[in-house]
């Protein structure tokens, strides 16, 4: 009925109908996410505090305390990369006494776990270098690229087994758009 309307009372370009198809969209997005409550059901755990009896919060919380008390132990070298099955005798150390400790949870955190001091210092020092090479470059890409690797350091940090073919890959698409500069700027 709407593009009815639209087609008698507006001139129909590729433009006017983007537009009507795209405020058709966000008419039917705002109904199923206001009025059909998927909003209020995602926002009310962070209001009413309810989040805090989710299990993945109290293994967070677990694997924060308990691999801070690593780090400090392990100051040097971390408990290393091998990580042991879930039935030796190991298991323990490297995911606290619970067993629910995920260095693949925590970070940087769990990554200075694992692998100790020279790893933050590693880590920082390619933080450093990327943002100086996306300031000189100049490119959305590489500003996009380096702070998805810094603010989910926190979290998901790209130095995972998981993730690690994304900090290559990230490193690759780095070094070509900043050759790519580069060979550009010494033209002109």
């Amino acid at each position: 009925m709407a593009v009815q309307f639209v087609k008698k009372n507006m001139k129909l370009t590729a433009k006017n109908l983007l537009l009507l198809y795209g405020f058709i969209i966000a008419i039917v997005l705002l109904y199923f996410l206001i009025i059909r409550g998927y909003i209020s059901s995602i926002i009310a755990p962070l209001i009413d505090g309810s989040y805090q009896t989710n299990g993945s919060y109290y293994a967070r919380m677990d694997a924060i305390t308990y691999f801070i008390n690593i780090i400090k132990s392990h100051l040097t070298f971390g408990l290393g990369i091998l990580d042991p099955g879930a039935y030796t005798n190991n298991y323990t150390i490297f995911h606290g006494p619970t067993g629910f400790a995920m260095m693949t949870d925590v970070g940087l955190l769990g990554s200075v776990a694992r692998m100790g001091i020279p790893i933050l210092v590693w880590y920082v020092l390619l933080l450093i270098k990327l943002y100086r090479l996306q300031r000189t470059a100049k490119n959305y890409v590489l500003s996009s690229i380096f702070y998805f690797i810094l603010f989910s350091s926190f979290s998901l940090i790209v130095l995972d087994p998981q993730r690690i073919f994304f900090l290559s890959s990230s490193l690759a698409i780095f070094n070509q758009l900043v050759t790519q500069r580069r060979e550009v700027d010494t033209n002109e």
